[in-house]
């Protein structure tokens, strides 16, 4: 029925309407999201270097220092969990980079993987640390510049010093991006070195019969110059596909003069001084296919990463300012390393990846030295020509199931062919008289020899985690890893040949390392801050040890060896209260060999105790300046002795910063070494098999013989620093930029405060 009373509405035509725009102008606003320091994500730990003082206004090897787990001494030495065993990518890419020549400035983010799956390389023991460089892509020009200078009581900011520029440039489909560093750096060690080998006719050593001693006190300064220089650039050829090419090219050099004071068995000095030729360069180009897909978890990705490097090296040894002997060592570096992955998801909770990666390898090197190093009568020199070859290929697959929001899986392994072989060729005249030589023996045993490894190898791997709520989870990982011996620790002759009281060599026979690693990482929110706790248990078979070989007539011989069995466990603690840190952990070694049971150094048990803290106040705070103070203290316990000292040893440093000009400008002042110490002790005892023949009758002159070790060094002092950094440009969000805020989205945790 139809309501009579409806009227319908009135329609009036008002014409045309002019209207006129007027601007309203408003107060602008900058929306930012500042990324936390540390960031949790399912399989990794991120940190973000950006605001911290120290690590920011250094080198790569600053950046590390302050990542969770992550240790470098001054030697450059990285350690993860207390293992120096670790795999360092630059940009996913295994790192042929002295990270001291990576400015700190140009670092975005470090991924730190304990419990990695199948398709990362399976070489470092300890894990994987990811070193990820700035590249951002956002519209216009950004980047920053860096001057630093340091001073301590052997050198000066007129000699340690350094220069780094980071660059970007975006238009359209085109993304520029480049950095330049210049580093001039000193490194410095002193120290001495006190070895006693006592021969005895009962086992409690009551009656020394002889003794053979070695005593001398060295100082060593080696200075370090680096030009680095980086370009490449990202080409969107469409929205879903990136093509990226990159340079890099670096010229190290290198002067390291030490000396040496003996008292023992003789009093005399002597120089020795290396020095790196101007022919030495660093070069690496990569070339880079991404394509992308509507949903995020399918992609495909191919690189090809070339790297190549030359190194030569002269080492003379001069008594009297007079050069009495000399060497040249010449090393040539051909790396290939091919990556191919598919990633695809089957549905809402199911994904997987496979992939290709080859890593094609060529390592020529060549020791000459004079031969009257090794017989006054002769003016020859002799050639020592190693090459080490290694072509390894494999395949992955990975397979993740998310089954709700509490439990997620991810079974996943790699198969490896690998192809290893190692040569060595010699001019070594066995003709000649060489007895006095500890170079007779190393060379005569290992010249005109062949070391081959054919082997297949695979690589279970087993992630999974448990959400006990939002922010508190339980992860395991189960995985196998590989150390495989490359290089220096498979040259079957020395370094260098001036001292051979003490040589090092390497061992062209050293088999893989392999490692079944099980691992229990707990994290979860605490008052104002986060903690997490991990467990591990390493099985190890081959393990590679540092081995003090005393079976040679004269000198004592530097090398590796492998270890039948070992096992290793401990715990990691990281915490994090209002933004401060602190961490540490223990580890317990133990290791055997059945074919070696009275070797005493092939059948030890070890203790790693460390610790580490990092109290930082921003400027909000304190009112005047950021300030940050950091340390970190580790002890080794062996029951042939001490290392680092009973007590251990601590190292530390400090610094303030403080930002001028609409903080463009940053400032910074630091301490390095505040206590002046960090450096390596050792005092140790152990029992020797061999026994000499001093009077030539055919039998050993002792029944029992031991050496004591007795060695002391400290590296660099207290140094101090002063940076000056300024930003170009703004810092944006965008989508593949080097400067991403935080997304919680992304699988982020927070942080609970």
């Amino acid at each position: 029925k139809i309501n009579s009373s409806f009227k319908k509405p009135t329609r009036k035509d008002l014409k045309t309407i002019l209207l006129q725009t007027k601007v309203l102008e408003g107060q602008s606003v900058n929306i930012t999201d500042k990324k936390e320091m540390y960031e949790f994500e399912a399989d990794k730990l991120v940190y973000n270097p950006d605001n911290d003082i120290i690590a920011s206004a250094g080198s790569a090897e600053d950046v590390l220092n302050r990542a969770p787990m992550v240790t470098v001494d001054q030697d450059g030495v990285v350690q993860l969990r207390g293992n120096g065993n670790v795999n360092i990518l630059v940009d996913g890419r295994k790192n042929r980079t002295d990270l001291a020549n990576i400015s700190g400035s140009q670092i975005e983010k470090v991924e730190v993987i304990t419990s990695a799956s199948a398709k990362y390389d399976p070489e470092g023991m300890a894990g994987i640390i990811n070193i990820v460089l700035k590249k951002g892509t956002n519209d216009g020009f950004n980047g920053n510049i860096q001057i630093k200078g340091q001073h301590n009581e052997y050198h000066s900011i007129d000699e340690m010093n350094g220069l780094s520029f980071y660059g970007n440039y975006k238009k359209n489909k085109l993304n520029l991006f480049s950095s330049f560093g210049l580093n001039n750096r000193f490194k410095n060690r002193d120290g001495y070195r006190n070895t006693t080998v006592e021969y005895s006719d009962d086992e409690l050593f009551e009656n020394i019969l002889d003794e053979d001693k070695v005593f001398y006190t060295y100082l060593d300064d080696t200075e370090r110059k680096t030009i680095n220089f980086r370009v490449g650039f990202d080409y969107y050829l469409l929205d879903n596909i990136t093509i990226t090419n990159e340079v890099k090219y670096s010229v190290p050099e290198k002067l390291s003069i030490t000396n040496q004071q003996y008292t023992e068995p003789i009093i005399y000095e002597e120089e020795s001084k290396e020095q790196k030729s101007d022919n030495n360069y660093d070069f690496s180009y990569l070339f880079a296919f991404d394509r992308e897909f509507k949903d995020p978890d399918q992609s495909l990705d191919f690189s090809v990463n070339i790297n190549t490097d030359v190194d030569e090296e002269t080492k003379d040894l001069l008594v009297d300012n007079q050069v009495v002997n000399s060497s040249e060592f010449n090393e040539d570096y051909l790396g290939v390393k091919i990556d191919l992955s598919y990633k695809q998801p089957i549905g809402e909770k199911l994904k997987f990846e496979i992939g290709y990666q080859g890593q094609l390898q060529d390592n020529p090197n060549t020791l000459i030295f004079d031969a009257n190093v090794i017989d006054e009568s002769l003016d020859d020199s002799i050639t020592n020509e190693s090459n080490l070859k290694r072509d390894i290929h494999a395949f992955f697959f990975e397979f993740e199931n998310d089954f709700n929001d509490k439990f997620s899986i991810k079974p996943s392994f790699r198969l490896e062919s690998v192809n290893r072989n190692v040569t060595f060729n010699s001019n070594f005249n066995d003709d000649t008289d060489y007895e006095n030589s500890v170079l007779d023996n190393l060379i005569r045993d290992s010249k005109n020899q062949s070391y081959n490894l054919d082997d297949y190898e695979f690589y279970p791997f087993l992630n999974f985690t448990y959400n006990i709520t939002k922010n508190e989870n339980i992860q395991f990982g189960f995985g196998k890893r590989v150390n495989r011996p490359s290089g220096w620790n498979t040259r079957p002759f020395p370094n260098n040949i001036y001292n051979e009281d003490f040589v090092f060599v390497g061992n062209p026979n050293l088999k893989p390392e392999y490692s079944t690693q099980y691992d229990i990482n707990y994290s979860r929110p605490i008052p104002m801050g986060f903690a997490s706790l991990n467990l591990f248990y390493h099985e190890i078979s081959n393990k590679h040890e540092w081995y003090d070989d005393d079976s040679y007539p004269s000198g004592d011989i530097l090398t590796f060896k492998n270890v039948e069995n070992a096992w290793s466990k401990g715990f990691s603690i990281f915490t994090m209260i209002m933004g401060q840190t602190i961490g540490g952990g223990y580890t317990l070694t133990d290791q055997s060999d059945s074919d070696n049971p009275d070797d005493y150094e092939l059948n030890e048990q070890s203790e790693r105790l460390n610790m580490y803290g990092r109290i930082k106040f921003p400027e909000k705070y304190i009112k005047f300046f950021d300030f940050e103070f950091g340390f970190y203290w580790m002890k080794m316990i062996l029951p042939s002795g001490d290392l680092f000292g009973n007590k251990g040893t601590i190292w530390g440093d400090l610094g303030i910063s403080k930002k001028f000009m609409n903080k463009k400008l940053t400032v910074s002042l630091a301490v390095d070494n505040i206590f002046d110490g960090g450096g390596f002790s050792m005092k140790r005892t152990k029992p020797i098999d061999y026994i000499p023949d001093l009077d030539g009758d055919g039998y050993e002159d002792f029944n029992y013989a031991r050496e004591y070790s007795d060695v002391n060094n400290i590296r660099n002092g207290r140094t101090f620093k002063v940076t000056l950094k300024y930003q170009i440009g703004k810092k944006t969000d965008d989508k593949k930029g080097g400067y991403r805020g935080d997304d919680s989205g992304g699988g982020m945790m927070d942080m609970g405060y």
